[in-house]
């Protein structure tokens, strides 16, 4: 198996690549690429969405931070945001905070 590098494409965050150049497959065969994304969440908004706010996105959601009730608000909304699955959607780093590192993985 290659190994796996990972480069910056502009708004759309880091994506994957092996050392070969091929596509990354995932268990059934079918080209599948990564998304890192970077954003600040703001719970409890009343109006719920994404925004460029200077150089950072912001995710907006309407529950509040309890019990992880914004964390799956934010997974939901990634996921609905790329046209995916929400268990395609992982929420890598900031369990506990506002700045939120997601991993999405879409076919190609």
């Amino acid at each position: 198996m290659a190994r796996r590098l990972w480069k910056y494409a502009g708004a759309r965050g880091l994506t994957s690549a092996t050392e070969d150049g091929e596509t990354p497959t995932n268990a059934a065969g079918m080209a599948s690429r990564q998304h890192m994304l970077s954003v600040i969440v703001k719970p409890g908004s009343k109006k719920p969405g994404f925004s460029m706010e200077g150089d950072s996105l912001v995710l907006r959601v309407r529950a509040r931070a309890i019990e992880g009730a914004a964390n799956a608000e934010c997974l939901r909304a990634v996921a609905a945001r790329f046209g995916v699955a929400p268990s395609s959607v992982e929420l890598l780093r900031g369990i506990r905070g506002r700045r939120k590192l997601f991993r999405v993985t879409t076919t190609a």
